[in-house]
């Protein structure tokens, strides 16, 4: 598999990023979602990306992009673009 490039940067949101990403929809931030989201940047627990990946994707989300994010980058920061955008007050993108 051909990973992109920029899903493996966790810079803050790649500015560069493909046209197809969108707003993070609100529906997206479910329980699990934000429990997850939060104890990884409150343990910085970054091996649990994967597992925040699969929940976003149980919550609807289909962007692979952020998807291949959370699942494929070796080393993820607190600053991390999804986690921006997944917490409240978070990056919009």
């Amino acid at each position: 598999m051909t990973m992109d490039p920029l899903a493996t940067d966790c810079s803050p949101y790649p500015l560069d990023a493909p046209d197809t990403l969108r707003r993070f929809d609100d529906e997206w931030r479910t329980k699990a979602v934000l429990a997850l989201a939060f104890g990884i940047r409150a343990d910085g627990a970054f091996d649990r990306m994967p597992i925040l990946a699969d929940a976003l994707e149980e919550a609807g989300c289909d962007d692979l992009f952020m998807l291949n994010h959370c699942r494929y980058c070796e080393r993820h920061t607190p600053e991390c673009w999804v986690l921006e955008c997944v917490l409240p007050g978070g990056h919009e993108l």
